[in-house]
């Protein structure tokens, strides 16, 4: 199989035409809690950071990819990898899946493409996620993906005037 690709999903690059769907989630306010957004973006912002896009990891330390559904090649989801540091070798990553596309198990293919290329491709010794406690659908996928705890992050995550505790979950290449 090619990098980045396994026989259901391939990730890729944004392009213009993912502006639309991307916009639709990144403007949903209900996940704004997780992803550390305080206000909608606007369709010239998404379209001019997809016309912009700057794939070199190296020199602006993040890279997003869209979670494409190979048979339909429909959109599903994207994966960010970001602080990246290429002295400890390590990288941050972040997952979205689309509402109408989750409990198919893209989660842990794209979650798994997303460790391949970021450990054997770019030389990550780890990947590490920050994760709600109270979001078991997601723990259970990074542990499906071989992503362990490593800490707990007190009063991580705020939803409205709530605090709630954050898993620090890490992904040791072995």
């Amino acid at each position: 199989m090619k990098p980045l690709q396994d026989d259901i999903l391939t990730l890729r690059a944004i392009e213009v035409t993912d502006v639309d769907t991307v916009m639709a989630w990144e403007n949903d306010s209900s996940q704004w809690d997780s992803c550390n957004t305080s206000a909608p973006f606007s369709r010239k912002q998404l379209w001019d950071y997809a016309v912009n896009y700057n794939n070199d990891i190296y020199a602006t330390g993040a890279i997003r990819l869209m979670v494409v559904e190979r048979s339909t090649n429909k959109l599903v989801g994207s994966i960010d990898i970001y602080d990246f540091n290429r002295h400890h070798n390590r990288a941050s990553v972040g997952l979205y899946i689309d509402a109408a596309h989750r409990g198919k198990g893209y989660g842990i293919r794209a979650m798994n493409l997303a460790i391949d290329y970021a450990c054997s491709f770019l030389g990550m010794h780890q990947v590490v996620a920050e994760v709600a406690d109270d979001n078991t659908a997601s723990i259970r996928m990074l542990q499906a993906c071989g992503f362990t705890e490593s800490g707990i992050l007190r009063d991580w995550f705020r939803h409205e005037n709530k605090y709630t505790n954050g898993k620090l979950m890490q992904y040791i290449r072995k």
